[in-house]
């Protein structure tokens, strides 16, 4: 995606005669591109070039200026070629590319240059050579998502000589990261590590160069967040809502084969969740109460919290079929509950993006959460209901 946005970019400008504005639409896009870790792998005149925008924006945004007055005002400065235009772009772009040193990744080219050697030699039918080569890939490598896809390369590399060890390095990576793809048999359940929501949700600005940046990626994430989309659609969307909840979000049933759709956990608090979003009936079945039911069971035998936790449907309905009993205490949030929280997120995402990441404590994370009864036990009374009937 990186070089096919810096690619899209380059067709506008041929020689160093050209010019062009350069529009990034969307809140997708506007969310992938402040990404810290994808802002790191753009060249740097690209980088620099997104400074300006944002410096700009900033400008505007303390003018009072109407962003479309402002983005029209700055294209037609650009074509126009203004004179003070051109005096800015140079001191901020131009200049700096000059005087900047070009830094290299040394461990991503070392590691992108053992991936070559490994297929090369696994090509040529050295399962073991290749396998070695990533073996010394792997100390260089920085996130446990690197590290979990270098593990499935060379699990793939010598599976053909020795299946059971290349077994065990999937389980590993899986272990690393659920990105990769899980193993047949012996998935690691990894108990939620404890961290308070305030400073999950701290980290999470911080992942963006730019405040703007954190208010695109949950706009994006709101047009998916109702109940028309698909369920695995959707189960995604509530494991994305999750961290803007300042939980470890996951999906366990697609990640480890077994479990509940989607799992939410804080240090004092897990939610279990059926997603129901497309049913169309007027009563919970007994299909859907005793698949929650094995979720919560799921969540006790695995002891991945010293609490129980708190089961629950988005669906249709907050009420059994005759004769049908699901775990105690199953509430169900609805398409309006759902829009309600929706709503109350997207406003304390505001209120972070208001101002620089650093400049948030966990305290005032926490309060504005309370504020928005996004705290606890506070979430869960107001934005579901309790299961009845049976």
């Amino acid at each position: 995606m990186v070089h096919r946005i810096e690619q899209g970019m380059g067709r506008a400008v041929r020689s160093p005669a050209d010019f062009a504005a350069v529009i990034l639409a969307g809140p997708e896009l506007g969310s992938y591109v402040s990404n810290v870790d994808v802002y790191r792998h753009f060249g740097r005149d690209l980088q620099l070039q997104l400074e300006v925008a944002r410096e700009l924006a900033d400008y505007a945004r303390e003018e009072g200026t109407p962003p479309q007055t402002v983005f029209e005002s700055l294209v037609d400065q650009l074509l126009r070629r203004d004179a003070g235009w051109r005096a800015y772009y140079d001191d901020r772009v131009r200049n700096r590319l000059q005087a900047d040193p070009i830094t290299i990744d040394r461990a991503a080219v070392d590691i992108a240059e053992a991936e070559r050697n490994a297929l090369r030699l696994a090509m040529n039918g050295d399962g073991n050579g290749a396998g070695h080569v990533l073996t010394a890939a792997l100390e260089l490598a920085a996130s446990d998502a690197r590290r979990a896809d270098l593990l499935e390369a060379k699990a793939r590399f010598i599976h053909p000589l020795d299946p059971a060890e290349a077994m065990r390095l999937q389980t590993a990576a899986h272990a690393a990261s659920t990105s990769v793809a899980r193993p047949p048999i012996g998935s690691v359940v990894r108990p939620p590590v404890a961290r308070d929501a305030a400073s999950r949700l701290i980290d999470l600005a911080r992942s963006h160069t730019s405040p703007n940046g954190l208010v695109a990626q949950f706009d994006a994430l709101r047009a998916r967040l109702t109940f028309d989309s698909s369920a695995s659609q959707f189960e995604l969307a509530v494991q994305e809502l999750g961290t803007f909840l300042g939980a470890e979000s996951r999906r366990p049933e697609k990640e480890d084969g077994e479990g509940p759709d989607n799992l939410l956990a804080w240090t004092d608090l897990s939610i279990v969740a059926e997603a129901k979003n497309e049913a169309g009936y007027a009563a919970i079945p007994k299909k859907d109460a005793e698949q929650l039911l094995h979720s919560v069971q799921w969540f006790k035998d695995k002891n991945l919290a010293p609490h129980d936790p708190v089961p629950v449907f988005f669906g249709p309905s907050q009420t059994y079929d005759t004769g049908v009993h699901g775990p105690p205490g199953a509430r169900v949030v609805f398409r309006d509950h759902l829009a309600a929280l929706v709503d109350a997120v997207r406003q304390v995402v505001a209120r972070l993006a208001g101002k620089p990441a650093t400049d948030w404590t966990a305290a005032d994370v926490h309060r504005l959460l309370a504020g928005h009864g996004l705290n606890g036990s506070q979430l869960v009374q107001r934005y579901s209901r309790p299961v009845s009937g049976g």
